[in-house]
């Protein structure tokens, strides 16, 4: 069964425009490989506060199999999993989540902050 959740993205209004028109493009890197970031409302718009002109994404996202971890992980999707969900990284001690697929995400909105 799937699992769909309401997730945010925090970048700058560029970034944003350029999502709103080709979608998200997946990082090649990160605490947990490569895939497309999310985090909850607050930790996302602290995110952006660090970027030019700090912008909301808020988004729908779709996992079919998602992996549950403490800590970073680079295995997931070499084990099969399309999402993975960590309680905290080496760079943050707040959950984050990492897409697999820019097709998983439908954009939402884009708020200005």
């Amino acid at each position: 069964m799937d699992l769909n959740m309401t997730l945010y993205h925090g970048t700058s209004w560029q970034n944003a425009q350029g999502i709103q028109r080709n979608g998200f493009k997946p990082s090649s890197c990160g605490c947990l490989g490569a895939g497309v970031y999310f985090a909850n409302r607050d930790k996302a718009v602290r995110y952006a506060k660090y970027r030019g002109e700090p912008t909301l994404v808020t988004a729908d996202v779709t996992a079919r199999v998602m992996k549950r971890v403490c800590g970073n992980d680079y295995s997931w999707q070499r084990d099969g999993y399309d999402a993975c969900h960590t309680t905290r990284t080496s760079a943050s001690c707040e959950p984050e989540w990492c897409v697999k697929n820019a097709s998983q995400i439908v954009v939402r909105s884009v708020q200005r902050l």
